[in-house]
């Protein structure tokens, strides 16, 4: 992501000589070159990133995304698949619905979350089972009972906690390099103000 908006979005300022640069437009993305988003990184991925931008502008751009924030969950998620139906399936809806619509009690659901819901809720008969529409509505709605209108964000937390690289860090440690984190921010925050009250 630090590459695409190195090469397609406009820099912001330069901190402590370092460039920031602004997230690429949806214009901006439409004209990138395939070959050009492979070579940053993205994989496969690349031919998706032109594809979409396209997209979005034939359906409205800007505005037509920020439309979605004022729709309800399912209509939201029918308007995203109904546009991406060659490239967005139920899980990516629920991802963009979550983490970019607000949509807070939306659970996106891929094989790690029907791993806990297996292990650690009443779901052991799914164990082995692929994730068909059936059982991905069930899980999801498991989540939503168990967690309310924050369910989507309560799956986020125990994704997260289930991987491998989390498993030692204990209470202390989120603390400590969180306090460490805020300070380090606040230093750099501070300078960056400086330099600006001394140029205006």
């Amino acid at each position: 992501v630090k590459l695409l908006c190195e090469k397609y979005g406009n820099l912001i300022d330069i901190l402590d000589d370092i460039p920031f640069y602004s997230f690429p437009t949806i214009e901006a993305l439409s004209k990138a070159a395939e070959v050009d988003l492979r070579n940053l990184g993205f994989g496969y991925r690349a031919k998706y990133i032109e594809k979409t931008a396209k997209m979005i502008l034939e359906n409205g751009g800007k505005d037509w995304l920020f439309s979605l924030r004022t729709l309800d969950y399912q209509s939201a998620n029918n308007e995203l698949k109904k546009l991406f139906y060659l490239l967005v399936g139920p899980k990516v809806a629920d991802c963009i619905c979550l983490m970019s619509l607000d949509k807070f009690d939306c659970v996106p659901v891929d094989t790690h979350i029907h791993q806990i819901a297996v292990r650690d809720f009443n779901f052991k008969s799914l164990k082995g089972k692929s994730i068909t529409p059936k059982i991905y509505s069930s899980i999801a709605n498991m989540f939503k009972e168990e967690f309310g209108e924050y369910a989507g964000w309560a799956q986020a937390f125990l994704f997260i906690a289930d991987l491998s690289e989390y498993q030692d860090i204990t209470e202390k440690d989120i603390c400590e390099n969180s306090t460490k984190k805020r300070t380090i921010i606040e230093d750099k925050h501070k300078s960056f103000l400086v330099k600006k009250l001394k140029e205006a």
